[in-house]
């Protein structure tokens, strides 16, 4: 029998604990208003993007049920389809469900990926930019499962693992070539009696073997609680991954990459910011192969939270971490791109502990990181996005009655009127 993972019950802890705290690389380069167009689009270069230009605010779903987004819950394909998943966590209409919306166009009726089983928290989002086919990872029951979207149909793989480990948080995404790589964290119990916590990979090209392997100097801290991977893949099928780290004592981010599809050879690097521990959030890949990696700092669970972000081009290193300053200080920064390959970032607000409800967007102007609020709804947990125009989009939760009404809400493009 598959060992049931003790990190996918403590992530379900703190998904609801976490509502009960609500009441450089980039070159400096300002911002001024631009008409994102979609007819003229990435082909004018240089172009200043005023990614919010033509956002408005949608409601994704209204009912009175607890909707819940996971890490990576949107994105955009070249066609202009905003596509997102979100988790109903409690009464009868329980499970992990897709909606789309076209551009210009109106949101889906939302269709089940994950029946009732589905761990909150656990879906992970990825979408081919070019075919618009929906990638959707999530743990159900006691399996790890993917589900592929083609032609307006689900295809379901279960992805096996070891029975000994208990398996959760999985990060997902599609190289090139439509091979899908996701990274995970797992827990199993050694000789000595105690629990370990590691970082895992497998991918999936189709066959039924998911290529699974064990980061073997991977040690993740605090039981698993505050730590989830991020995972990118180059076109060689190579994929480089970022998590929560103890390394002698010390907890900072460790990004481990290897050189092939499936490589065992893995070479790392830490990301740290001295006398206060460190947690990834999102690293991104630009379009010239750069890595980015957006992450937060607080001293202790309940001290002040900072976001940083750093960059590493091509075969160097992460250099200039750099504390996105300003009127704002917040969590869980997520990373998207111009389409010059400027990285913006959007993060929830925090006053300590306590969430804001706001969410702020900052990019680099002339130096310095420029921020602002661009919602205001009592919101969290964001996913962002940039399409191919230039164009912001952020999915987010709405709390509306603690613990027990979430909306899920958007804020982004619609089409001007010609």
């Amino acid at each position: 029998m598959k060992k049931l993972s003790m990190i996918t019950g403590s992530a379900i802890l703190l998904t609801l604990a976490g509502m009960l705290f609500m009441t450089g690389c980039s070159s400096d380069k300002a911002v001024s208003p631009a008409v994102n167009d979609p007819s003229v689009g990435a082909s004018l270069a240089p172009v200043d993007y005023d990614v919010w230009q033509f956002a408005q605010t949608e409601m994704v779903t209204t009912s009175p049920d607890l909707d819940m987004l996971s890490r990576r819950a949107m994105g955009i394909d070249d066609m202009g389809t905003v596509h997102a998943i979100y988790q109903r966590g409690i009464g009868a209409e329980q499970g992990l469900y897709y909606v789309c919306k076209p551009q210009g166009g109106q949101w889906s009726q939302p269709e089940i990926v994950g029946a009732p089983g589905t761990y909150p928290g656990t879906g992970w989002l990825e979408v081919c930019e070019e075919t618009g086919e929906a990638y959707v990872a999530f743990y159900n029951v006691s399996d790890l499962q993917l589900g592929i979207r083609r032609g307006g149909a689900w295809e379901m793989h279960t992805l096996d693992t070891p029975d000994e480990y208990g398996v959760g948080k999985p990060a997902l995404a599609v190289d090139a070539a439509g091979i899908v790589h996701v990274a995970m964290m797992i827990d199993w119990d050694t000789e000595s009696g105690y629990v370990m916590w590691q970082i895992a990979y497998g991918y999936f090209d189709g066959s039924s073997d998911f290529h699974f392997q064990v980061l073997e100097n991977s040690i993740v801290p605090h039981y698993g609680l505050f730590s989830s991977p991020d995972i990118v893949a180059r076109e060689d099928g190579s994929v480089v991954i970022a998590y929560h780290h103890d390394a002698a004592g010390q907890l900072l981010i460790r990004v481990e990459e290897n050189n092939a599809l499936g490589g065992k050879e893995w070479t790392a690097e830490h990301v740290d910011v001295p006398g206060v521990i460190v947690y990834p959030e999102s690293l991104e890949r630009d379009a010239e192969g750069n890595l980015h990696l957006g992450f937060h700092t607080n001293i202790e669970l309940g001290a002040e939270y900072h976001t940083y972000y750093a960059c590493r081009r091509g075969d160097g290193h992460f250099g200039g971490k750099q504390e996105v300053d300003g009127d704002y200080a917040g969590a869980r920064p997520r990373i998207a791109f111009t389409p010059d390959n400027e990285p913006h970032l959007v993060f929830e607000e925090l006053l300590g502990p306590r969430s804001t409800g706001r969410l702020i967007h900052a990019y680099r102007s002339q130096g310095k990181w420029v921020q602002e609020v661009v919602v205001d709804n009592l919101a969290a947990t964001p996913s962002f996005a940039i399409d191919k125009s230039g164009n912001g989009s952020i999915l987010y939760e709405s709390r509306v009655v603690l613990l027990e009404d979430n909306n899920i809400g958007y804020f982004g493009f619609v089409a001007p009127v010609q």
